[in-house]
């Protein structure tokens, strides 16, 4: 299959090999989705090397989402830690206590 119709052969030739009885088919100029360009040892190496900063972004980005979540769950636990602290201390109260300890 090709993608340009200038790269297909033409259909009596198609036809010819596939009528032939070896069923040895011949290999199409461009094969399917051929590159248009060169790929050089330097490309393949930037991209290889594009590729390797994205997943260490992607994976930077996991990190400080998951350090996050973490933080804030810590944050909720001290609040509630904290109105359960000042919850008791008026209970008690001591509540001249707590304003000595604040100053």
């Amino acid at each position: 299959m090709q993608t340009k119709p200038s790269d297909c052969p033409p259909m009596d030739i198609v036809i010819e090999m596939l009528e032939e009885e070896d069923g040895d088919l011949q290999m199409p100029i461009k094969p399917y989705l051929f590159a248009d360009y060169n790929v050089n040892s330097a490309n393949y190496v930037d991209a290889i090397h594009t590729l390797h900063i994205m997943n260490a972004f992607h994976i930077l980005i996991r990190v400080c989402t998951s350090t996050q979540e973490a933080y804030c769950r810590y944050l909720h636990q001290q609040q509630q830690q904290d109105a359960i602290q000042h919850e008791a201390v008026l209970k008690s109260g001591s509540f001249n206590a707590l304003l000595a300890n604040a100053t």
